[in-house]
């Protein structure tokens, strides 16, 4: 784990800083995912996010956030 990035989604309104970090080297466990955490969770191509974002499959502010930057700023090795 390494930091990637941080925002503020409310500017203006709130003040909390939301930290976003790269993981590497995560493993497919095959346990659910917690459902008080996320309704979906999937391991997808990084080259497919450009269009996972235009058709609206993932739409979190955040996520989006942090899979740009990984592919604007090339972190993957």
């Amino acid at each position: 784990m390494r930091p990637l990035t941080g925002f503020q989604p409310t500017p203006g309104t709130a003040d909390f800083e939301n930290l976003l970090f790269l993981g590497e080297g995560a493993e497919d466990t095959g346990k659910p995912a917690d459902v008080n955490e996320t309704a979906r969770v999937e391991w997808i191509a990084l080259d497919s996010v450009r269009d996972r974002i235009d058709r609206g499959e993932i739409i979190g502010a955040g996520t989006q956030i942090g899979l740009l930057h990984v592919l604007a700023f090339r972190w993957v090795h």
